[in-house]
């Protein structure tokens, strides 16, 4: 299965709650109207919480001058890459992207696909940090160091601190954990494209999900989150790095079929 990241930029003629009520109740209802059509096996989208901003801003200040957070972000899944090639030039796929353009500021919203490394997890079943839960969703997007290639920074990022953060899984009390690296290939190229998208992919994001009414505090999980900060220093270049906290909307989940 591949994923099709997005992190997304709003139109700036909207504001932050007209946005958000856009692609919650337009955008995302209309490609899940169009998912078996499109072949589309998941599609969530995550909107910034104000009840996540203070940990936003606290993620922020303790890794120094990241990047802002982008306004949202949307994700889809699809068995291959075969799949999305069958599709997109379909009545179906134009009209996503024909309304994509009415909400979104595609020029500088970034995509790429990419593949899924979990790390974590302490239930079989995905985790989601649905709006009445206590679960809260973390997308660290990042890019490697200039003194890295593309694959060395993947790499130690999979071999060196993933290793590390899943030590520390118990002392932060993280539910789930997963490192998701992004592919290269003409298709995403193609996409970014059609998208109208400009702006720099990523290497990867990492994501995490945290239960709040459980949070880990005390200090161990303060040495702990210091020790993941000095060891993403060593791959991680943070200035063109950014973090979004929020919750989760599911519109489309076959992962069952």
């Amino acid at each position: 299965m591949i994923r099709l990241v997005h992190l997304l930029k709003r139109n700036p003629n909207m504001s932050a709650n007209e946005f958000n009520r856009w692609l919650r109740d337009e955008h995302g209802p209309l490609v899940a109207y169009h998912q078996a059509t499109l072949r589309i096996v998941r599609y969530v989208q995550t909107h910034r919480n104000e009840s996540t901003l203070p940990l936003e801003q606290q993620t922020s200040e303790a890794r120094g001058d990241i990047q802002p957070p982008y306004d949202a972000l949307a994700e889809t899944w699809w068995d291959s890459e075969q799949d999305i090639e069958s599709i997109l030039g379909s009545k179906a796929y134009g009209e996503i992207l024909a309304h994509e353009q009415l909400g979104v500021d595609q020029r500088s919203s970034p995509l790429w696909f990419a593949d899924e490394y979990p790390q974590v997890a302490t239930q079989p079943q995905r985790v989601v940090a649905s709006s009445k839960s206590g679960i809260v969703k973390i997308h660290f997007a990042i890019n490697h160091v200039p003194t890295m290639s593309l694959a060395e920074g993947q790499r130690y990022w999979l071999t060196r601190h993933g290793p590390l953060i899943r030590s520390m899984a118990p002392a932060r009390g993280m539910a789930a954990y997963t490192q998701v690296h992004r592919v290269e290939s003409p298709l995403s190229d193609q996409l970014r494209t059609l998208h109208g998208s400009e702006a720099e992919p990523y290497m990867g994001h990492a994501e995490a999900w945290f239960d709040r009414s459980v949070a880990r505090t005390g200090a161990e999980a303060v040495t702990a989150a210091a020790r993941a900060i000095e060891d993403e220093k060593v791959f991680i270049d943070l200035p063109r790095s950014t973090c979004l906290f929020g919750k989760e909307l599911v519109f489309v989940d076959r992962d069952w079929l």
